[in-house]
């Protein structure tokens, strides 16, 4: 998946490249979950979660949101 930028220029969506780590590290881990140490396969499955864009993206956006929610509610005890 590519998308256009200011110079018209095509620029891949990174997050498609991390999608398919995450994949990646998600099916190794249910590999070692069946062949190898269980704590391993439980390892390699939240690292899997945490780089995909369900993870830590979306606790930076949640944060981002939080933050904002701070600053507004500053803003209307400062100016009413």
């Amino acid at each position: 998946m590519a998308y256009f930028s200011k110079a018209d220029t095509v620029i891949q969506n990174p997050f498609v490249a991390v999608k398919d780590i995450s994949t990646f590290c998600a099916l190794w881990g249910v590999f070692q979950l069946i062949v190898g140490p269980r704590h391993n396969g439980v390892i390699v499955l939240i690292l899997a979660f945490l780089i995909s864009p369900y993870g830590l993206p979306m606790a930076a956006i949640w944060l981002l949101g939080k933050v904002q929610d701070l600053k507004f509610a500053i803003q209307d005890k400062i100016y009413g």
